[in-house]
């Protein structure tokens, strides 16, 4: 018979292990997020964007792409 309360007890622990990482996770987020948005002076939408597509993607090959993901 499985022994209800040590499962419970490991359960419990890796739990609360699991909240102080996302507690720190978190709070890196909103670090980063504030100062990314506080120090950001470029526009996310490049000048150099058209209606295809930004310059990192313009040549992507999209036709490609899709055989490659059928195979």
């Amino acid at each position: 018979m499985v022994d209800f309360k040590g499962v419970k007890n490991v359960l419990e622990s890796n739990l609360s292990c699991f909240k102080v990482h996302y507690e720190e996770l978190e709070a890196q987020f909103d670090t980063l997020e504030n100062t990314t948005l506080s120090t950001s002076s470029t526009n996310l939408y490049s000048s150099s964007s058209t209606s295809k597509g930004c310059k990192r993607c313009i040549d992507h090959d999209m036709n490609a792409c899709a055989t490659n993901l059928t195979r």
